[in-house]
């Protein structure tokens, strides 16, 4: 093998294991802070934020659901693409459901929350509330009482 191939390959390598480790770090969106030196509350500011991260969880849901609908119009693709993509859309919307009726069954609760399903696992992050075992009690009680022993729950506190 020339020089200019092994230096080839071993940038290729290095771009790749980069981009690799750059999709695989979790990330948090609340690491940013941002001081407001206006008059308003600070529940605004938080408010927004679990909207904002609430819409964004939705989005990629809503993005997913527009793939499966173009590979069901795709008339080049088969019919067990076809199938797949329908079972799929049937799984978003039924996670949607869930993550619906968990978001309402907190709200009614006194929580703000934020949920997301993914993989198995149901995160819930909740915001405006004390960090305590009482309140992790109440939240995991009205999650599993929805989705019983289907996912993995995952409890988060947010504060800032």
């Amino acid at each position: 093998m020339n020089r200019q191939a092994l230096a080839f390959l071993t940038l290729f390598s290095l771009i790749l294991m980069l981009s690799v480790y750059y999709v695989t770090i979790p990330a948090d969106d609340m690491s940013v802070s941002t001081k407001e030196h206006n008059s308003e509350p600070l529940t605004t500011s938080k408010q927004e934020t679990s909207e904002t991260l609430q819409e964004s969880a939705d989005e990629k849901k809503d993005q997913q659901l527009s793939e499966e609908s173009a590979t069901l119009s795709d008339e080049a693709a088969s019919e067990e693409d076809k199938k797949e993509a329908l079972e799929t859309m049937d799984a978003i919307k039924d996670t949607k459901k869930t993550e619906t009726k968990i978001k309402e069954a907190l709200q009614k609760s006194g929580f703000e929350s934020v949920v997301e399903i993914e993989d198995e696992v149901c995160s819930v992050s909740i915001f405006h509330s004390e960090d305590n075992k009482e309140n992790a009690k109440i939240v995991l009680k009205q999650v599993y009482d929805i989705v019983g022993q289907q996912y993995f729950v995952e409890v988060t506190f947010k504060s800032e």
